[in-house]
This record gives C-alpha cells, structure tokens and sequence, in this order.
C-alpha cells in the first residue's frame, strides 16, 4: 500500500494469504497495520466500522465496537455496528387496506433498527406538522437486527403525505408519499431486476431521477443478493446481513417515497455462505426466504395470498400479480444449497393464482381494469434458456408447464420477467405459437429485463438460440424498464440505458379494442 492508499477489505485479505503459513504472527501484524491507517473501508458490502491500531479500538467509536464472529480474519472485519435505536432502510409499500373500488388507501411504512425499540409512525398532510400518530406492533427480529412495519390506513387518494418513522423518543427524516388515484390513467411502473450493490450504481443513481415521475417501483427478484456477499474479499466472514442492510439503504432515498413492491427470486432464499454452512445457528435462522420475508411487507393479506411469496395488487386500469418462481410449483427450483435444510412449503400457489385470475378475468373486474400482468422471477421465454426450435427447456420448462395453462385460459396480457442478467422482449407467445403482432394478441407478451446490474455481470448471448418469439436481445447494457398503462386499450413499455439514459427498445405500444376477445 503507498502512503495515501486506503485498503480495501479485500487487500486485507490478500496480505495476509500472501505469507508462508510458519509467519503466519507476521502476516496478521501486516494485515492489523493495513487495517490501521483508515477509519473507513470502500467496499460496498462492508458495514462502515473498521479498526484502528492507533486507538486499539474500532471506528468510529460512537457508532462500532468490536464484536469477533467466527470466520473474521482481521480485527477490521470484528468491528460492527453497535445496537441502538437509530431509524435505517425506510421503505413503504401498498398496504392490505382496500378501498370498495377495490385499490389500496392504505401504506406500509417498513424500516429497521439494531435495537429492540417500539414501532410508530407519525405523519399529516403539511411538512412539518405531523399530527398523527400510529403505533404498530414491536420490531421482529429473525437475526439480529430489528424490522418495523406500520399501516396507514384510510388515506385520501391522491393526496401528498408527510411522514417520520421511529418509536415515540428516536425518529427518522421526514420522507413523503402520495397516494395513487383510484383507476387513474397514464399509470407509469418503474421495472428493476436482479439488482445488488455491485454494478448497479448508475441504476440507483438513474432510478433517482424518474421515480419522482413514477407511481411504483417493481423489484422483480433478487433483491440486494446478500447470498453473493461472501464472494467478495475475505470468503469466510459473515457479511450477508450488512450486504443486506448496505443495498436496502442505498435505496431509501426512492423507496421511501415510491411503493417499493418485491417479489422473490433464488437470491433471497438462504444464506449459504462458508460462516452460514458452518453455523447451525444462521443456517436456520437464515433459510427459506427468512431475511425477505421478514423484511419486507407486501399486502398478502387483502389478496389471500402467502407473505411475500405470493400476493397481489390493483393499480391504475391494471391488475398486478406477483408469484413465486422458487417453490410451491411441481419441479420448482427450490434453490437449496444448504445440508438439511429445505425451501418452500408455503402453500398451494397454483390454487391461489387459478382463482386471482379467475377473479381477475371476471367481467366485473376486466371492465374496471382490463389490464392483467403477472411478474414471476424466472422466465418462461428466453433466448438463453430454450431449445434450438424456441421451446422452453430446463426450470423454464418446468415454469411452462405449471403457469403457461392458466395465462392463456384467464387472458393474461403480459408476464414480466429477470433472473437472466440481460434484456429481452418477445411477441405474444403460447406453446411457442408465435403471433408478429402486437394488436389485440390472443397470446400473453413476455419480456424480460434482469438487468438492473449485479456482482455476477451480464449474461451472455454468445450461445443464444435465434427463437422465432424473440424480438430485442440485449446482454451490454444495464438499464432499467418503465411499464406505462396508458388508458384501456393503450399500453407502453421500453428499456432505457442506466447509464446514459437513453431509450435502447423504442417504446413498445400494444393496442386492444374494448370489444376484443379478451374482454
């Protein structure tokens, strides 16, 4: 290191490797005085606290103390953060109350503390004078740390609203929401998937600008890939919670004021990791989908859906249906990568998405919103996941077989898509029966966009099939997509550049006449 190198956590890790095992005392003195001179660490996984030799304590003091997990290699590596009441990772979400016309006039407002405080919201109609206050349940731990989540309730459509989090002594900022008109047109859905702290900043910094002019954000799985943390720098620390935390704070600045709506993806399905293989203790506390659904709150509850697993939403002239793409499904993935522990068992999904389609295709329903979209992590369609003819192969078949049925039957219009860290958008397809126009199609559209930007980098097309469906193919480009309901018959989509902001797919409009067979 020269005089005015700050070390990363991962050139810790490789001073100390690089010593013969008998100088072993040696190679730890050099990774004690590399840690030394910072009182910061630059990795984005790491949680802000680091050691120095000069104070022999952890730094910043207020905030860190030395805390030795098992698997830490450097005294950097032991300092973490102290508990404490301190408001962090605010995010809101649509919240399980309903209005008759059958749309959320409710919010969840979510956050985390270390320390096991109180839940309370106060909140009003004028910056500054927050007058209401709403108390919810004391924070769950399923770890270490604390989550939060409280309910407004009965809230006026489109009213702007001010609110702080926290618990009653210690408060958050005051962040801001509005709430969605009841049916409004011109209905704009921010798209994001596959995104962690790795590769992603030009979206974040991008999903900044436009979410101001958004009335959601989607995070169609993978959310902040704490499972991916150990692959960077020291393999053996434990680091999949302040991966965690890093990426849901990283976000606060646009979550905290857009509806932050989740689905699950294989990232958030376990720790596996060498200090959670390790470890009894973590691996059962951080199995099937634990961090995530504690996390977060989606409105499960108003749709009779499972957690986070499975639930849905209406919004604008649209109706929303996030599913499970990880379990709960004949031959589903599972995503197990841990000895004697198993994934799923959440419940018969396929019963509950048949009959939210069912009611969801009703003439009733389609006439207040003739839009239906389903979001699932995995894709059915991809270029890099089919046969040479363009029929699904592998965990897309076995997706096929298990959903592909009941798009069809029920009309679905569109199946969002990521986990493939790329672009793609299709024609309307059925059984791989394609049809080359995007005009009252009797088949439901698929796309794809798992490009928000991850530590495991783009997914090449180098071997992709040339599929008859396939219409936009694109593995360069992180980027983001906007969803844009316009009226009834109208709907948008595109795929824009993170990091020039430029339109890559020209925006795609479909049309449906309100007399079409679907309706």
């Amino acid at each position: 290191l020269t005089p005015n190198q700050q070390p990363t956590s991962s050139q810790e890790v490789i001073i100390f490797v690089c010593f013969p095992m008998r100088r072993g005392a040696l190679a730890f003195f050099f990774a004690v005085l590399g840690t030394a001179v910072s009182v910061s660490v630059t990795s984005p996984l790491t949680n802000g606290c680091t050691w120095s030799l000069l104070h022999l304590s952890c730094e910043p003091s207020d905030k860190c103390s030395y805390q030795y997990e098992f698997g830490d290699l450097t005294p950097s590596e032991s300092c973490r953060p102290k508990k404490n009441s301190t408001v962090q990772q605010v995010h809101i979400a649509l919240g399980d109350g309903i209005s008759a016309a059958g749309y959320a006039n409710s919010m969840v407002v979510s956050w985390v503390t270390t320390a096991n405080t109180k839940s309370m919201v106060i909140y009003g109609t004028t910056s500054g004078s927050l007058s209401t206050t709403v108390n919810g349940a004391d924070g769950s731990s399923y770890y270490e740390s604390y989550d939060h989540h409280v309910e407004l309730t009965n809230l006026s459509p489109g009213q702007k609203y001010y609110y702080r989090a926290g618990d009653g002594t210690t408060f958050s900022e005051e962040f801001s929401f509005v709430v969605m008109e009841e049916g409004k047109e011109n209905l704009k859905v921010c798209i994001v998937g596959d995104m962690g702290l790795v590769n992603s900043a030009s979206t974040r910094e991008l999903l900044t600008k436009v979410a101001p002019g958004m009335d959601l954000i989607y995070h169609i799985g993978d959310v902040g890939y704490a499972d991916d943390a150990f692959l960077h720098g020291n393999p053996t620390q434990f680091k999949y919670e302040d991966a965690f935390n890093n990426y849901m704070n990283s976000v606060q600045p646009v979550v905290s004021s857009s509806p932050y709506m989740t689905l699950p993806g294989n990232h958030e399905a376990e720790c596996h990791s060498p200090a959670c293989q390790l470890d009894p203790n973590r691996l059962d506390k951080l199995s099937n989908f634990s961090a995530y659904n504690h996390r977060f709150k989606m409105p499960s509850k108003s749709s009779r859906g499972v957690l986070n697993m499975w639930y849905s939403f209406n919004a604008g002239l649209a109706h929303f249906i996030s599913i499970n793409t990880e379990t709960d499904y004949p031959h589903a993935p599972l995503d197990e990568y841990t000895l004697h522990r198993a994934n799923g068992k959440f419940g018969n999904q396929l019963a509950w998405l048949e009959n939210d389609l069912m009611a969801a295709n009703s003439p009733e329903a389609r006439k207040a919103r003739p839009w239906v979209i389903i979001a699932g992590h995995r894709p059915v369609y991809s270029v890099n996941k089919c046969n040479s003819d363009g029929t699904p192969k592998d965990d897309s078949a076995h997706l096929q077989a298990a959903i592909e049925e009941l798009l069809f039957k029920y009309k679905v219009d569109m199946y969002i898509a990521g986990h493939v860290h790329s672009y793609e958008r299709h024609y309307p397809v059925y059984q791989n029966f394609v049809e080359t126009s995007y005009v009252n199609p009797k088949y439901p559209v698929h796309v794809l966009n798992g490009a928000a930007g991850c530590d495991e980098n783009h997914s090449s097309y180098s071997k992709a099939v040339d599929a008859k469906w396939n219409v936009v193919k694109n593995d360069q480009d992180w980027g983001l997509s906007t969803l844009q309901v316009f009226n009834r018959t109208h709907l948008g989509w595109n795929f824009v550049s993170s990091s020039t902001g430029a339109t890559l797919d020209e925006s795609l409009c479909w049309y449906k006449s309100s007399t079409d067979s679907k309706l």
